[in-house]
């Protein structure tokens, strides 16, 4: 209560501070849209390889990993959290790597990052991470036949299908929540 006291004298006073915290847009099919506010994971539930064409900065690729996920400045804290964790651990400390700097929660910038990516005769890991800023986008092509889904923010319950044929493109959301 004594927290909420003080954010509306502030607000009443003019001296309060909004940040616009934009949203992760995924576009499935041209039909679909999932919002994130912390992050979009696209692959499958289950512990069986994600397969997939993933388009970025002018290349492609076919991948098989555990999925990837898209990640908002304000989602840094978890999936991605954990990932920076275990690159440091691999490398030693914290040597300069991909992902020592991420965005700020009001940054228009997104992180993306393979989870698991799996070298093959079949399959490419090069293209692990990436930052996608307004007027880029991720297109990920589901090579999965079945049980391929996109959810947001850990929501599994709410997952969409993802299955061979479907494309999602992933953007920086024209969205934003306000925050005081």
């Amino acid at each position: 209560p004594n927290q909420v006291r003080g954010i509306i004298t502030s607000i009443q006073k003019g001296e309060h501070r909004v940040e616009r915290l934009p949203f992760v847009k995924a576009v499935i099919n041209d039909d679909k849209t999932l919002w994130g506010i912390n992050e979009i994971f696209i692959g499958r539930k289950d512990q069986i390889s994600a397969r997939y064409k993933l388009s970025f900065a002018g290349i492609t690729e076919r991948q098989s990993s555990s999925g990837l996920f898209v990640c908002t400045g304000l989602g840094k804290t978890g999936w991605l959290l954990s990932y920076v964790t275990m690159v440091e651990g691999i490398i030693g400390g914290r040597a300069r790597h991909k992902l020592s700097s991420l965005p700020s929660p009001t940054d228009t910038e997104l992180v993306f990052v393979v989870r698991e990516p799996f070298p093959s005769p079949n399959t490419e890991a090069t293209l692990i991470t990436g930052r996608i800023t307004p007027g880029t986008s991720l297109t990920v092509s589901s090579e999965m036949p079945k049980d391929g889904y996109i959810f947001s923010d850990g929501v599994t319950e709410k997952a969409l299908f993802f299955n061979a044929g479907d494309t999602v493109v992933v953007t920086v959301g024209d969205r934003y929540i306000q925050r005081i």
